[in-house]
């Protein structure tokens, strides 16, 4: 069972990396607010977010610039940086630790559901997203990706971000019930991933 559990925390953790993960650009700073309104206090996490999203390593979950620029105001104000602040995440963290615990801050499910919204209102595929992080081992062909996007019910992809964005790695670790619901979607596609006890 914790093959099982591991294999949904890490696609989870995967696609939230591809968000908050750092990387060796020290451009911080030049970024923007896209079309959402931000205030001062929180405009260094917007730029600092702006630039850790916007990853060049081609063996990291890749989200472009665009998307960056409208997904990390987004995040921000759902966040609020005073709460940031309050839970000692800096601007800087977010390029000098790699992945960030934005659940330290906090979180409620409300701003959970608002940070996975925003993922659609700035054109990024999470699904696919999450799919690709379940086959970081090995290239998934074709015929796997689709049997997975397929499976995977985009309700219950939400519950499973949402809860990774609340309570991070160790909430989505402890319910049962939603990774059984998942990994019972993923047994429908046997080539593509292993979901056997172990």
């Amino acid at each position: 069972m914790r093959r099982r559990l591991a294999l949904v925390v890490g696609a989870a953790a995967m696609v939230l990396a591809a968000g908050c993960g750092g990387d060796d650009d020290d451009d911080a700073g030049s970024g923007g607010g896209g079309d959402v309104e931000v205030s001062e206090e929180a405009q260094p996490y917007v730029d600092a977010m702006i630039e850790s999203f916007d990853n060049s390593d081609p063996d990291e979950l890749q989200i472009d610039r665009s998307q960056a620029e409208c997904l990390a105001p987004r995040w921000v104000e759902a966040i609020g940086p005073e709460r940031l602040a309050e839970a000692g995440i800096e601007p800087e963290d977010f390029a000098d630790e790699g992945d960030v615990d934005l659940s330290s801050a906090g979180l409620s499910e409300e701003d959970g559901n608002e940070m996975y919204d925003a993922f659609a209102a700035c054109e990024v595929d999470v699904k696919s997203l999450f799919v690709e992080a379940m086959g970081t081992d090995e290239e998934l062909s074709d015929e796997d990706t689709e049997c997975l996007s397929g499976a995977l019910d985009d309700e219950l992809l939400r519950r499973i971000m949402v809860t990774s964005f609340v309570g991070g790695d160790d909430a989505l670790d402890g319910d049962e019930e939603l990774t059984g619901q998942l990994l019972s979607a993923l047994a429908e596609c046997p080539g593509a991933v292993d979901v056997s006890e172990d």
